[in-house]
């Protein structure tokens, strides 16, 4: 332990944790967006809320919804939606018109 205490300036604890966050983030956005849309950091966020509901708390919305600090109604409002595969984005993209 004396070794990686040296070697991480005796940081150890923080940067295994980080390295954790880090993963868990990847995983979330690579299970949950498979086609690598790009995504704002609120979408982002978000994913990462549906990953630890359904990977760490088994779907269960009130343990999920305590451990990331919001409401129960919002997380079950996003895993609805989820589920749904809403989308806000438009169906129909017009097509630039050319001369």
């Amino acid at each position: 332990m004396s070794t990686l205490k040296k070697e991480t300036g005796g940081d150890w604890l923080k940067d295994i944790k980080e390295l954790s966050l880090t993963r868990m983030i990847n995983q979330a956005e690579r299970e949950l967006n498979p086609n690598h849309y790009q995504l704002s950091g609120e979408a982002k966020k978000r994913l990462r809320w549906l990953y630890l509901l359904y990977s760490e708390q088994a779907g269960n919305v009130t343990v999920a919804a305590n451990k990331i600090g919001i409401t129960r109604p919002w997380l079950s409002a996003i895993k609805s939606a989820f589920e749904r595969r809403e989308s806000r984005a438009p169906s129909k993209v017009p097509t630039p018109k050319t001369n």
